[in-house]
């Protein structure tokens, strides 16, 4: 058998992780999240949320991945066994691989979309004022043909940096991607932040208004951003942690991986935001921000072309670099579990992935069905995940060896679970109210 390969190095594998975390999540979601629920109020519970659930759960993944040393399915089967457990819990492990693959399929039909506008942006085709004409270009983008090649180019992408491997397909690459998408963040910071009535933007981002604090909506909302952002319960952290080094630390890379993912989801916000309320546009405006709203504020503002390519180009990093996490859960999974080698793993992986995308690409009903799964799913396997690692495998015990403070330890066993099974029911309940009560 193949020695499992490791992270070459410590912030190697915090731009790693960070690339796993960051996506749309952050550059994508988050904007538009901020914007619809309440603007700073938002911001408030959402790093409240992200401290006493994102980062105990985040530190429970990577420690069940380092400790094992395998991927979901057979970190679980060996971690049950360790403390003599059931078998069956191997079989969370299967459903988190599964699962995780099947939701990545609608996200990579995202990604595609983030491609396809960047060669748009390039034309500069997208760059106007002409609202119908901007509807126009979307309808004809999803669903459509242009979707299914999105998909395509983005399946093409990862699968090929799958098959380089963990050290030279996805640490070299994000060490290169990750600082770069930084850079081109702080450079539309900077832009956004020297144009008129800039201001306006920065308040709604900070000031909170404290009505929204007692609105149970937004406090769902920033909770789900939370886990929606650290990518939990899908497996791309256990998976991840499996390839850290011993003399790698836990705490440390949580903590980087913490700091670059706000930090992403902040200056994404201060690039938007202001340049929204210099050029009168509504901060509300939801998912169709990035699409229909900024292609008119990139249009309105000097320079416009060169910050809305640069801005679009951001968008495909991020989006592709996280996506590529899902095809390495999926891919060590045939690698570990049925000897499967690496190139004909990630070649299988990506022919599934682009074949079961195409329904979404292709259709509006299919693709909001996943989205939903997307909040229902994930929260539901992470809460059994936190269940196992406080209360079964008991991590608190490598507390001194893995150089964990016990807090969060202290917080996994007792708010984790309390947390994401908030989230799971709120996200259920509107799950019921859309789909089955009509």
């Amino acid at each position: 058998m193949l020695e499992r390969e490791t992270w070459k190095s410590k912030i190697g594998a915090a731009f790693a992780f960070m690339a796993a975390t960051i996506g749309l999540g952050s550059l994508w979601r988050f904007p538009y999240k901020v914007g619809v629920f309440g603007g700073a109020a938002f911001l408030l519970i959402y790093f409240l949320a992200y401290i006493l659930i994102g980062i105990p759960a985040y530190n429970a993944e990577t420690l069940l991945g380092k400790r094992t040393r395998k991927g979901p399915a057979g970190a679980f089967e060996l971690a049950a066994r360790e403390v003599g457990a059931s078998y069956k819990w191997r079989y969370l492990g299967d459903a988190t691989v599964i699962l995780g693959t099947l939701l990545n399929t609608q996200y990579l039909v995202v990604v595609g979309w983030t491609i396809v506008y960047f060669y748009l942006s390039l034309t500069g085709k997208i760059f106007t004022t002409d609202i119908q004409r901007l509807e126009s270009i979307w309808r004809s983008v999803f669903p459509g043909y242009l979707s299914v090649i999105g998909l395509g180019i983005a399946t093409i992408y990862c699968t090929y940096f799958i098959i380089k491997g963990v050290s030279r397909g996805i640490e070299k690459v994000t060490q290169i991607l990750m600082p770069a998408l930084f850079i081109i963040l702080l450079i539309g910071v900077v832009r956004s932040l020297t144009l008129p009535n800039a201001s306006e933007g920065i308040i709604f981002l900070f000031m909170p208004h404290i009505e929204a604090l007692a609105d149970p909506v937004v406090w769902l909302q920033a909770l789900g951003q939370v886990y929606f952002t650290t990518a939990l319960g899908i497996g791309f952290i256990i998976t991840y942690g499996s390839y850290m080094a011993k003399d790698q630390n836990i705490e440390y890379n949580t903590y980087l991986v913490a700091f670059g993912d706000n930090l992403a989801s902040i200056l994404a916000g201060l690039a938007i935001f202001p340049a929204v309320f210099a050029f009168g546009f509504h901060p509300a405006a939801g998912p169709q921000l990035a699409f229909i709203v900024l292609p008119q504020v990139f249009a309105k503002m000097p320079l416009g072309y060169i910050f809305g390519v640069l801005f679009f180009l951001s968008f495909a990093i991020a989006a592709l670099e996280c996506t590529k996490a899902a095809f390495e859960v999926a891919t060590a999974y045939l690698i570990d579990e049925f000897g499967v080698e690496r190139r004909k793993a990630a070649i299988f992986v990506g022919a599934v992935q682009f074949l079961i995308g195409i329904g979404s690409a292709l259709s509006y009903d299919v693709w909001m069905l996943f989205d939903w799964l997307w909040t229902i799913i994930p929260p539901l396997i992470g809460l059994f995940t936190s269940i196992f690692v406080a209360w079964i495998w008991k991590a608190e015990r490598f507390a001194e060896e893995e150089k964990i403070r016990e807090i969060w330890f202290l917080l996994l066993k007792y708010i984790v679970p309390i947390g994401i099974l908030i989230i799971f029911l709120g996200y259920l309940t509107q799950f019921f109210q859309i789909y089955l009560i009509r």
